[in-house]
């Protein structure tokens, strides 16, 4: 009678292969508390404190913005997740050291949470919703001729 599992050439079961490889892959987004406290911007010199007052303004940006555009919660979620693992990757920008500022990554964000969970909105939208935010001024007129 056939077997109904299936194995590979070198005799080990592909379900536990792929058991192994997804375990494998969600583990390079879950993170110990150990872990945690050696992000990228710690490591070089950030104190914990700030770091978490950062993310904590990004995520208050992106919640902002997606006020602003009436975006769904779902996609607020999204892109706060994408900024916390973006800030576990690389380090965010600090006095005389390189590195990408929240809002510019909380936008980013927020920009890639729209298309993945289908509220897409126009760039333009997108950019002078963020710029209002970014300036604490909802009623701001935001043209190509401004930086």
């Amino acid at each position: 009678m056939p077997s109904f599992r299936e194995s590979s050439s070198n005799g080990v079961d592909r379900n536990t292969a792929a058991h192994t490889t997804i375990e494998r892959d969600q583990s390079q987004w879950l993170f110990t508390p150990s872990e945690l406290l050696r992000s990228p911007s710690i490591v070089e010199g950030l104190p914990v404190a700030q770091e978490l007052a950062n993310r904590q303004k990004g995520v208050n940006f992106i919640t902002q913005v997606g006020i602003l555009l009436k975006l769904p919660q779902l996609t607020l979620a999204t892109a706060s997740v994408y900024l916390h693992r973006f800030f576990m990757r690389h380090a965010m920008q600090q006095p005389n050291k390189p590195g990408l500022h929240h809002y510019s990554v909380a936008a980013t964000a927020l920009f890639l949470a729209t298309k993945v969970e289908e509220n897409c909105r126009k760039m333009k939208e997108l950019v002078v919703a963020c710029c209002r935010v970014a300036q604490k001024q909802p009623n701001l007129v935001v043209d190509e001729q401004n930086k």
